[in-house]
């Protein structure tokens, strides 16, 4: 779930950004570090609790900051574009990590009691 939702934010980048110009890369290096943070939360945390409700709460951390995602990309870049549009994607990466982190907590605590 978490590649899925790393390969779509990467696909929202390079569509709305303008990759052939070489200073884009600059912004969209550190815009990717913010963007893709919720996802590698959970791809980390998925390889250091391998308890099966650890998996699946995560899986569902990452399904949650997934979501949103291709609606408020369709409203934002085809649906209605605009010059504003664009400060949508500095602020779903903290919705996206409030739901990942919650799960995260979650997905520990099912850890910790299935080694109990």
């Amino acid at each position: 779930m978490a590649g899925i939702g790393i390969v779509f934010t990467l696909a929202c980048l390079f569509y709305a950004g303008s990759p052939s110009d070489l200073s884009w890369w600059a912004g969209a290096a550190v815009f990717s570090i913010w963007a893709l943070a919720p996802y590698a939360i959970a791809i980390i945390c998925s390889s250091l609790w391998t308890a099966p409700a650890s998996q699946v709460l995560l899986t569902i951390g990452a399904g949650a900051a997934l979501l949103p995602m291709p609606f408020l990309a369709y409203d934002v870049l085809i649906a209605h574009p605009s010059a504003l549009n664009g400060i949508v994607f500095l602020f779903v990466p903290i919705y996206q990590l409030a739901a990942v982190i919650s799960f995260a907590l979650a997905a520990w605590w099912a850890a910790r009691s299935s080694r109990s």
